[in-house]
């Protein structure tokens, strides 16, 4: 505060400058050693638990990015004061990473799942595996007519969907896409359903 008091009379030096600067010098270096001080006694003894931090950060559900989102969204011109275009943007952005082609997502009825939601689902499946349950019930050559459709850059390997074809005795259609073959790649997917169901 008394450098600041200094600027004012800068032009009109006199012994009140002088005394001024004479408390402002030294103190300022005396803080420097304080906080120095301070921090490397608070570095010394520090303790890092990596384990709790990943997981108070996987707890968050990604909420630390929620300020890169923002810039993004603003940074594609998107107003504000435009809800239903935010929405939309903000939902495109939040699949991107299940296509192949991530400009596509834009291309996705917006849909919502609480994370409340998605929670409760994978507890209701604990360790629940199909695949045997198939095979008793479904013997070799006794599965009904199947069709089973996949992207090869699917985050989901590709495998689990070739392993579920093979328990139902039919192959896999595999498209070039990501998650959502049916956005990525609407005519082959439309044009395997139509060869796929039956004629009436």
């Amino acid at each position: 505060v008394v450098g600041f008091e200094n600027v004012v009379l800068w032009h009109e030096r006199d012994i009140s400058h002088s005394s001024a600067e004479r408390i402002v010098l030294p103190d300022s270096f005396l803080a420097v050693d304080y906080m120095l001080d301070r921090f490397a006694w608070l570095v010394e003894g520090l303790v890092v638990h990596a384990e709790r931090m990943r997981a108070n950060l996987d707890a968050s559900g990604g909420l630390f990015f929620s300020q890169r989102l923002l810039l993004a969204l603003v940074e594609s011109g998107l107003a504000r004061d435009d809800p239903e275009r935010y929405r939309r943007l903000a939902f495109a952005l939040s699949v991107a990473g299940y296509f192949h082609d991530p400009s596509r997502a834009r291309e996705m009825t917006p849909f919502r799942v609480t994370a409340r939601t998605q929670e409760a689902v994978w507890e209701s499946l604990g360790d629940y595996d199909v695949r045997e349950r198939i095979r008793r019930t479904f013997p070799k050559g006794k599965a009904p007519r199947s069709l089973v459709v996949a992207g090869i850059y699917d985050p989901m390997p590709i495998e689990s969907a070739r392993e579920l074809a093979a328990s139902l005795d039919t192959g896999v259609v595999e498209l070039a896409t990501g998650h959502a073959p049916h956005v990525e790649a609407t005519e082959d997917f439309v044009r395997v359903l139509d060869s796929f169901l039956p004629r009436g």
